[in-house]
């Protein structure tokens, strides 16, 4: 009995040296391989009265399009103050800033899907003619938070450039323009 004993522990051992070599092999295998490209998108928000730019806001995100998760974040702004603004008249904040997201894929024709959502808040001050994009400052009167939200796809070849959005502000008249434009990294 002892002898069917070390047979059958013998056997269990090759099977198991087999199945790690069967494994080794797949393993070692090369496996197929995803295209990525490596992209600049550089993303201009723009500010005019009329024709005359009053503010030009420049991104740049660099996206791999072609990966599975290639999204890309950008998240840039303060906390603005509201004294008073929050529960039992303590003071509450709001973002006050630009988010953004950007995903890539490889299309036909040598273009690039750009998948691009923009969030954009300012302070306005009604004294001024101007939306400022810099640091509200604290205290001042009659501050009005602007906001900005759109979501778009270009189709864009390396090196052209698109404008996706042109919008007119109800309140001032200020048309905000989004151009996007595309640079393989080489």
């Amino acid at each position: 009995m002892k002898g069917a004993a070390v047979i059958r522990t013998t056997m269990l051992a090759a099977t198991l040296v087999l199945a790690a070599a069967g494994t080794t092999r797949a393993q070692d295998s090369p496996s197929p391989k995803t295209t990525s490209t490596p992209l600049k998108v550089q993303i201009v928000l723009s500010r005019y009265e009329g024709d005359r730019k009053v503010a030009s806001m420049p991104y740049t995100l660099l996206v791999n399009a072609g990966e599975r998760d290639n999204r890309v974040t950008l998240r840039m702004g303060v906390a603005l103050p509201l004294p008073g603004a929050g529960k039992d008249g303590a003071t509450a904040f709001q973002d006050v800033g630009t988010n953004m997201d950007c995903a890539a894929t490889i299309a036909d024709g040598g273009r690039y899907r750009i998948n691009l959502s923009v969030n954009h808040s300012s302070v306005y001050e009604s004294d001024q003619s101007h939306l400022q994009a810099a640091v509200p400052r604290p205290g001042a009167t009659a501050q009005l938070i602007r906001s900005f939200t759109s979501s778009f796809v270009l189709n864009l070849k390396d090196g052209e450039t698109g404008q996706s959005i042109a919008a007119t502000d109800p309140v001032t008249g200020e048309i905000m323009k989004i151009d996007v434009t595309v640079h393989v990294v080489k």
